[in-house]
């Protein structure tokens, strides 16, 4: 009946809204992002970067730059994107890690297969 079409369409428009709404909820929590450090300005000098101690704060980085992990198993490829920054301690002994070294600046480590490997160091 033409009736029945009319009552139809406002629960479709209704379920297309709530499905978009879901999707946009849901693909919210599964979001990986980096952050891309500030330009620095070569202009105004060399970049130098002295010093990284191991003593450095979890999540902090050297000035314009930003240390990002990869979620490939091991060993990321040049192409493998990055999905996050690295959160973990300066001073750890084992594991895959940025080690800060002191007067001769930082070390990256792959060692095993993890959900987060380390992926690069990234200068602005």
């Amino acid at each position: 009946m033409p009736g029945d079409c009319y009552t139809l369409a406002p629960m479709l428009n209704w379920g297309k809204s709530a499905l978009i709404l879901i999707f946009f909820v849901c693909s919210g929590l599964f979001v990986n992002a980096q952050t891309n450090p500030a330009p620095f300005n070569l202009g105004g000098g060399n970049y130098f970067m002295g010093t990284w101690l191991s003593t450095q704060a979890a999540g902090t980085y050297p000035a314009n730059m930003y240390f990002h992990t990869c979620a490939r198993d091991s060993n990321p490829l040049l192409g493998d994107p990055t999905t996050a920054n690295y959160a973990g301690a300066y001073n750890l002994g084992s594991g895959n890690r940025f080690a800060g070294l002191g007067a001769s600046g930082y070390s990256q480590f792959n060692y095993s297969k993890t959900p987060n490997t380390i992926g690069a160091s990234v200068l602005g």
